[in-house]
């Protein structure tokens, strides 16, 4: 997994269900890292436009990668390795 580029000085709170929080401590476990920088690498590459979209095969960022999953009824999104 790449590190998120840059100094982490910000903070957030963000709620997600149960089921999202436990596959993300699962693929975390899976990437022997630290749940919280799965999600902040998850973060930096959407901003980036990096991150890809599983069910398609191919990137998405911003508002395309909503689209992309509306389209294909799957909200599948997987950090690019």
């Amino acid at each position: 997994m790449v590190e998120a580029a840059g100094r982490r000085d910000n903070r957030i709170n963000l709620r997600i269900s149960g089921k999202d929080f436990t596959e993300l401590q699962r693929q975390a476990l899976a990437e022997d890292i630290p749940t919280q920088s799965l999600i902040a690498n998850i973060v930096h590459q959407y901003v980036q436009g990096t991150l890809m979209d599983v069910s398609r095969g191919s990137k998405t960022a911003g508002r395309e990668a909503k689209d992309a999953a509306a389209d294909s009824g799957s909200d599948t999104l997987t950090p690019s390795k």
